[in-house]
């Protein structure tokens, strides 16, 4: 993950010194993407060396909170455990692209009120919330 380390984290590093209060927001995947790369095996066709459908982008969220857990005014947002917006696939345009403008408004006034930060404490009940609800889901 050399994104976050490169970039992502200098950067939130760079802005916390100076006090600048900073939001990163993960996309919320739906349901049906990780159901999809699964069980039809595309991501791992695609992307082999980056590892398993649910692992790596996974790897990615918990990476991002672990890297930035302690930075003042830097928070990690995760919403693919809302699975009012995740697990409706017609709110997007695919399998992974959120489309729904109301939506997407709905999360930025959820971002600014503080709402689904992820942190090293509360990782694994996310994390195991989006496994459980990944395994279950039916298209």
């Amino acid at each position: 993950m050399p994104y976050l380390k490169t970039i992502l984290l200098p950067f939130a590093e760079r802005m916390s010194a100076r006090g600048t209060a900073g939001d990163i927001v993960m996309p919320p995947h739906s349901l049906a993407l990780y159901s999809d790369w699964t069980v039809n095996g595309l991501y791992s066709k695609i992307f082999t060396e980056k590892g398993g459908p649910f692992t790596n982008p996974v790897s990615m969220r918990r990476c991002t909170v672990e890297m930035t857990a302690g930075l003042k005014k830097v928070r990690v947002h995760g919403f693919d455990t809302d699975f009012a917006i995740t697990g409706d696939l017609s709110l997007y345009m695919d399998t992974a692209h959120l489309y729904d403008l109301d939506k997407y408004r709905e999360i930025m006034l959820r971002v600014a009120k503080g709402d689904a930060v992820l942190t090293p404490e509360n990782w694994p009940q996310y994390e195991r919330a989006l496994k459980d609800a990944v395994q279950k889901f039916k298209p």
